[in-house]
């Protein structure tokens, strides 16, 4: 069978209810007065509480029912972070709004040989994510979708028993327009399957070309052209909170689940990011926008929650949080070594990143502004080479004449002095020197000093120099 139908019979409960932890209340979608029970999920149907009941009723049922409204934005969003879940091993996917998936799986054979482990497989990622879902396959796209609808089949279910329980569906069950199934019941036409013996010629005079047409896609003998999923070029995300949160604290079990959504798509994409926007949303106060930054880009869940969670306790909230949302500032190809199973154990080649995501986690703790980092700057005054500034990720520049380790002078010491001490010439027991430099006659900052290395009465080593006037300073001292 070349298609596979998933329907959610939940989906707009589940959606708004996913990102909450659990245990949840029983749940209700109400209709557009606010007064009536349209959807019940497992929860409140055991209490009691079916579509139809009122609401007075179904709160006597269960005092602490979940009332929810259903936005079709809500559904097609789901339906559309549903099919870029399984566009990993489904290349053409079309969605069938409100409720529903539709899957081509023959073509993917090649890969998937057993298309029976592939449903399973399927079904258990969609669950894993919170959703419930019915699963079907069929010779047809309306085929699939009437079996998935009226409960599912399982994924070893054989073709002529998915013909035989598709023929078996009462008229009620085919989601035909209220007047054709009135007048099907009035002839004694009571399933599919005496629906679908009786003459073309009787329906087309009777019901007219749409039901002709409906049969004729069930048949297939009518194509039932799709639209298929392309996957978004950018990831957002829109969160409804179940309760407004007033901690900060509080955000994090929504923003883990948001993380992991992210790592898929990326791993998807082969792509990363270094930059993702958070936004917080108030009833009554302009929203907080947090800009969540690593050195190196990532792309896994844990690394970006161990920066928000970072980046969160320094945050003070002032009013309580109703929703948030999150968005992918800037995306990045990944590496490839980024997804190898084959961890390196070469401490040159991991130092680097360690490094980078070590100043990520500064960052966000600290701020942008408070991680500063020395670059070197091609000048040949020792107290202008290195200058301090706002910390990049980029590669450290090459310096010419430079140690091939360090890319610093081997003749000069690590530590230098911000302000220059003076010191006694008799302190001084010369011991290399001297290296006269003189430069910097354009920039009003001339020098004209001849640098030595000394000792110390106490046995340091020190860096000084000596000053036409014959005033002597200690420029740094050597480790």
């Amino acid at each position: 069978m070349r298609w596979l139908y998933l329907h959610f019979p939940y989906l707009a409960l589940e959606q708004q209810t996913r990102y909450w932890p659990t245990p949840k209340p029983p749940g209700v979608v109400l209709d557009s007065t606010g007064k009536q029970v349209i959807l019940a999920d497992p929860p409140a149907q055991a209490a009691g509480i079916h579509t139809g009941m009122s609401l007075a009723t179904a709160t006597a049922l269960a005092p602490d029912l979940l009332c929810l409204d259903a936005p079709e934005s809500q559904c097609q969003t789901a339906l559309t972070h549903i099919a870029a879940l399984l566009y990993r091993q489904v290349a053409q996917i079309a969605l069938h709004p409100l409720q529903g998936l539709l899957l081509e799986i023959n073509t993917m054979r090649r890969l998937h040989p057993n298309l029976d482990t592939l449903q399973d497989a399927l079904t258990e990622q969609i669950g894993a994510l919170g959703f419930t879902v019915q699963a079907s396959r069929g010779n047809n796209p309306l085929a699939a979708r009437l079996l998935a609808t009226n409960g599912g089949s399982a994924a070893n279910l054989s073709a002529e028993q998915a013909e035989s329980k598709l023929l078996a569906l009462s008229i009620q069950q085919c989601q035909l327009p209220s007047e054709a199934a009135t007048a099907l019941d009035r002839m004694g036409i009571r399933t599919l399957g005496e629906f679908l013996a009786l003459p073309d010629a009787s329906i087309g005079r009777r019901f007219g070309k749409a039901l002709l047409h409906w049969r004729a896609q069930l048949n297939g003998t009518l194509a039932d052209p799709q639209t298929w999923y392309v996957p978004p070029q950018r990831f957002y995300r829109h969160i409804d909170l179940n309760e407004d949160i007033r901690y900060t604290q509080g955000l994090l079990f929504p923003l883990q689940m948001v993380f992991k959504e992210l790592e898929g798509y990326l791993i998807d994409a082969q792509q990363c990011t270094d930059e993702i926007q958070l936004r917080l949303n108030y009833r009554e106060h302009p929203a907080t926008l947090i800009s969540l930054g690593s050195a190196v880009a990532a792309h896994k869940a844990e690394d970006w929650l161990k920066i928000a969670r970072l980046k969160l306790e320094r945050l003070t909230l002032y009013a309580d949080v109703i929703h948030f949302d999150v968005k992918v500032r800037r995306l990045l190809p990944l590496a490839p070594e980024s997804l190898s199973v084959l961890h390196t154990t070469d401490e040159r080649a991991t130092r680097p990143t360690a490094l980078k995501r070590f100043t990520s986690h500064l960052q966000a703790r600290l701020g942008k502004a408070s991680v500063r980092q020395l670059r070197m700057h091609a000048d040949h005054r020792p107290h202008l080479s290195v200058r301090e500034q706002a910390f990049s990720a980029a590669e450290p520049q090459s310096v010419p004449h430079t140690h091939p380790d360090t890319g610093w002078p081997q003749h000069r010491p690590y530590w230098l002095l911000y302000q220059p001490q003076p010191v006694a010439r008799k302190r001084l027991n010369l011991l290399g020197g001297p290296e006269r430099i003189e430069t910097g006659w354009w920039d009003a900052h001339a020098v004209c000093r001849d640098y030595y290395r000394a000792q110390l009465p106490d046995r340091s080593l020190c860096w000084v120099y000596r000053q036409p006037d014959q005033q002597w300073f200690i420029a740094g001292y050597f480790g």
